[in-house]
Protein backbone atom coordinates (compact mmCIF):
# COMPACT_ATOMS: atom_id res chain seq x y z
CA UNK A 1 0.00 0.00 0.00
CA UNK A 2 2.54 2.50 0.95
CA UNK A 3 5.39 0.92 -1.70
CA UNK A 4 4.93 3.72 -4.60
CA UNK A 5 4.87 6.50 -1.81
CA UNK A 6 8.37 5.44 -0.56
CA UNK A 7 9.42 4.92 -3.94
CA UNK A 8 8.43 8.28 -4.97
CA UNK A 9 10.24 10.05 -2.09
CA UNK A 10 13.18 8.12 -2.81
CA UNK A 11 13.35 8.70 -6.61
CA UNK A 12 12.80 12.87 -5.15
CA UNK A 13 15.39 12.67 -3.18
CA UNK A 14 17.78 10.71 -5.35
CA UNK A 15 17.80 7.84 -3.08
CA UNK A 16 19.91 4.73 -4.73
CA UNK A 17 18.49 2.16 -2.13
CA UNK A 18 15.60 0.89 -2.57
CA UNK A 19 13.74 1.31 1.25
CA UNK A 20 9.86 -0.10 1.95
CA UNK A 21 7.47 0.65 4.63
CA UNK A 22 8.13 -2.92 6.30
CA UNK A 23 11.68 -1.51 6.47
CA UNK A 24 10.69 0.69 8.51
CA UNK A 25 9.39 -0.61 11.21
CA UNK A 26 12.14 -1.14 13.19
CA UNK A 27 13.15 2.57 12.68
CA UNK A 28 10.11 3.99 13.67
CA UNK A 29 10.34 1.94 17.23
CA UNK A 30 14.28 3.46 17.50
CA UNK A 31 12.89 6.65 17.40
CA UNK A 32 10.22 6.41 19.08
CA UNK A 33 11.97 5.37 22.13
CA UNK A 34 14.62 8.05 21.54
CA UNK A 35 12.14 10.72 21.46
CA UNK A 36 10.83 9.45 24.97
CA UNK A 37 7.08 8.07 23.17
CA UNK A 38 5.30 6.06 25.58
CA UNK A 39 5.05 2.02 25.10
CA UNK A 40 1.37 2.40 25.08
CA UNK A 41 1.46 5.74 22.80
CA UNK A 42 4.06 3.84 20.44
CA UNK A 43 1.77 0.22 20.57
CA UNK A 44 -1.15 2.62 19.07
CA UNK A 45 0.36 4.12 16.54
CA UNK A 46 2.48 0.89 15.28
CA UNK A 47 -0.90 -1.25 15.76
CA UNK A 48 1.44 -3.71 17.39
CA UNK A 49 -0.90 -5.34 20.41
CA UNK A 50 1.50 -6.07 22.74
CA UNK A 51 4.92 -4.88 24.27
CA UNK A 52 6.33 -8.29 23.25
CA UNK A 53 6.24 -7.51 19.47
CA UNK A 54 7.33 -3.59 20.06
CA UNK A 55 10.35 -5.18 21.81
CA UNK A 56 10.86 -7.86 18.63
CA UNK A 57 10.96 -5.01 16.13
CA UNK A 58 13.45 -2.26 18.46
CA UNK A 59 16.97 -2.20 18.29
CA UNK A 60 19.33 -0.13 20.31
CA UNK A 61 21.34 2.38 19.48
CA UNK A 62 25.19 3.00 20.89
CA UNK A 63 24.41 5.89 23.02
CA UNK A 64 21.12 3.98 25.04
CA UNK A 65 23.87 1.26 25.57
CA UNK A 66 26.30 3.61 26.93
CA UNK A 67 23.64 5.68 29.17
CA UNK A 68 22.32 2.43 30.10
CA UNK A 69 25.90 1.00 31.22
CA UNK A 70 26.33 4.27 33.18
CA UNK A 71 23.46 4.23 35.23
Amino acid sequence: MLDKPFESVAAMIGLQKRITPRDMRRTFQDLCREAQVGDLVACSISGRETAAMQQRYSTFLGNEQERGSAK
